[in-house]
């Protein structure tokens, strides 16, 4: 069959068998207008002989797209090595199978592109890093860059009733009367030819959007008073996990809301849902430590859920530093909700934490506070992760075309950071390689100095907090901790689309 339009997608964790969902968002709203539509998935895994292979037998003279999405592709410039990790260059059976690899790094992206546009076909991407695509191809051969929720915009610029803009930037929200898109009743319908098999984990969405606005965060729809207008209705949510476990036997999702667990009637809601099914599921989601910590309840909840793992978005255990950014919770409160949260599931869930370094009046001595916890036997947290602060002034907003933006990078000198190289004579004419010096914040508030230092700490402490547990824990069955999802999916997928 030749597809109206034909979506290239990345994988979402290297060691996870986890596809992208927004090509198949797209693709699923397109077919409800008409027109037909196909993702090729996990793209890393092809050869460039059958990513042409493909192209050349999925498309014809009515195809007029291919849409490239790099939300999870490795963008920059390339790279003799590709900058593999370590545990895929160790690892003979990932090394065999991860062949077009990190194919936006590595310099492979023009000619994917200039075997599309031999064939006539326009080209766009989307994703959260699209805009980047600028600086690694000719801008003539790139019809559109999709910024922000496109179910609405893809609609718009297949149909050709708009104008439209190189960058497609309107109706964030992905809702509008025009298309007549709503949310809270879309799905997203895989289709037998995505060969989706039962050890996979779907992305699925419960809402969109965060009613809180912590300043370090750029999300697009950060700050919302409205959610509940932005939640699946019960019977779109109960219909999805339904259809998914009918036709391929999934039961376990990635929740991947901003904050899943923003207000508990929003967690009762699909609490109930999930209750409601004639089998068990597996949850990851992201949670919010304070909301927890406020509404106990919710921790119940969640184990009747099915959550098998948790990222709790801490940041910090320093209650001065927590809320210079708005968490300004009393540490000892997010420590007891986690030992409760721990006693309650019963090692049954693993519990994850992001932590960051560099946070206003933070010192060094606070953080190995922190390291010296989380690394002990008594703590509830699982996995943390260590990341320096990162902070995007303007000028380097604009090198890289970037259109969501945070507090601190609107607004940083107000909170005491500055970047004393911003103003190089040459930066207008530096690479991307040669940009970094310019993104690295110093500040003088007795905590830490710069983001040389920041990363320093992260590095150094790193490793100690992966003694613990691997992040993905494989006794759940939830995220795999090998990499043997390779062969599955040369086998299981490529090789199975390429022979239909």
């Amino acid at each position: 069959m030749q597809y109206d339009m034909i979506f290239i997608n990345s994988q979402a964790e290297l060691n996870v068998k986890q596809r992208g969902a927004g090509p198949h968002l797209l693709a699923t709203e397109l077919r409800r207008h008409g027109y037909s539509a196909l993702v090729l998935d996990f793209i890393e895994h092809w050869t460039m002989e059958e990513f042409k292979q493909a192209i050349d037998k999925f498309s014809g003279p009515n195809t007029m797209y291919v849409g490239f999405s790099i939300t999870w592709a490795k963008v920059g410039l390339p790279s003799e090595s590709g900058e593999l990790s370590a545990e895929v260059l160790n690892d003979p059976n990932v090394a065999e199978n991860f062949v077009l690899g990190h194919y936006i790094k590595e310099g492979k992206l023009p000619e994917m592109v200039d075997h599309i546009l031999a064939k006539g076909i326009k080209v766009i991407f989307g994703g959260s890093k699209a805009s980047q695509v600028r600086d690694m191809l000719p801008l003539d051969k790139i019809e559109h860059i999709f910024v922000g929720y496109s179910e609405t915009q893809i609609i718009d610029m297949v149909k050709g009733e708009r104008i439209l803009n190189k960058v497609i930037n309107h109706d964030t929200k992905a809702h509008a009367d025009h298309t007549g898109y709503d949310f809270s009743v879309a799905t997203m319908e895989l289709q037998p030819e995505n060969f989706v098999t039962p050890n996979e984990i779907l992305a699925i969405e419960c809402s969109r959007g965060c009613r809180f606005k912590c300043k370090f965060c750029s999300f697009p729809l950060i700050g919302m008073k409205s959610v509940a207008a932005y939640t699946k209705t019960k019977e779109s949510f109960r219909d999805q996990l339904l259809r998914n476990y009918e036709l391929f036997g999934v039961t376990k999702y990635s929740f991947v809301d901003d904050t899943f667990n923003d207000t508990t009637e929003k967690v009762r809601l699909f609490t109930e849902v999930v209750d409601s099914l004639p089998f068990d599921i597996k949850v990851w989601a992201y949670l919010r430590a304070e909301v927890v910590a406020n509404n106990p309840e919710q921790i119940e909840l969640l184990k009747t859920l099915g959550i098998a793992q948790c990222f709790f978005g801490v940041e910090t255990y320093n209650q001065t530093a927590g809320r210079s950014v708005g968490k300004g919770m009393d540490p000892e409160r997010i420590k007891e909700m986690l030992y409760n949260c721990k006693h309650s599931w019963k090692g049954q869930t693993s519990i994850q934490q992001g932590l960051i370094v560099g946070l206003p009046t933070e010192t060094e001595e606070s953080i190995v506070e922190t390291i010296e916890w989380c690394a002990s036997d008594e703590c509830p947290v699982d996995h943390s992760i260590l990341s320096p602060l990162s902070i995007k002034p303007e000028f380097v907003r604009e090198k890289f075309h970037v259109h969501y933006v945070s507090e601190f990078d609107r607004n940083y000198a107000d909170y005491g950071y500055r970047f004393p190289y911003i103003n190089h004579p040459d930066r207008d004419n530096m690479k991307i390689s040669e940009i970094t010096p310019l993104v690295l914040w110093e500040k003088d508030d007795g905590g830490i100095p710069s983001f040389v230092k920041a990363n320093e700490i992260a590095k150094k402490y790193q490793p100690i907090l992966n003694k613990k547990k691997s992040l993905y824990e494989p006794s759940l069955g939830i995220q795999y901790g090998s990499f043997t999802d390779t062969k599955d999916i040369r086998e299981n997928y490529v090789a199975k689309i390429l022979a239909l």
